[in-house]
């Protein structure tokens, strides 16, 4: 009974991990692509620049940040985009982006954004997920609209 659980186990593992170095079945003479460059020898440990001049816009129902871009050995894999919606901490992740999108809105409910600060911080992600964050969190403060005239 044991023999057959640990069959089912190592066949299920075979079938849905991916092979044990991709960049064998990379054809001779072409690059590596990003999604490969984490199995290369030596591992890649250089870290991406920091997302530069991080500046942030607010309305009434979003927040959007916008940085320049990293730039790494192998290549910027995504960005990761972390703010606190409860206040001081715990940052949650608000989402990510790909390599050359470097502006990020969040839309927030109106009435949990009311006299709110949110901290925000990006990180810049390479293939074998080395990361640089953005140079000090910013904060985004978000004051309630105006009344409506005559209300």
């Amino acid at each position: 009974m044991i023999s057959t659980a640990v069959t089912i186990v190592a066949t299920l593992a075979a079938a849905l991990l991916p092979p044990a170095h991709p960049v064998a079945a990379t054809p001779v003479g072409a690059a590596p692509s990003l999604a490969t460059a984490a199995f290369d020898d030596p591992p890649d440990t250089e870290y991406p620049t920091v997302p530069g001049d991080l500046t942030t816009s607010v309305t009434t129902e979003s927040f959007t940040l916008k940085w320049q871009p990293s730039t790494d050995n192998v290549g910027i894999d995504h960005y990761r985009i972390y703010y606190t919606p409860y206040g001081n901490w715990p940052f949650v992740l608000a989402g990510m982006t790909t390599p050359d999108t470097t502006t990020f809105t969040k839309v927030v409910w109106a009435s949990s954004v009311v006299d709110r600060t949110f901290y925000v911080s990006v990180g810049a992600y390479d293939a074998a997920h080395n990361v640089s964050w953005a140079d000090g969190v910013v904060v985004v403060p978000h004051t309630p609209p105006p009344p409506p005239p005559g209300g």
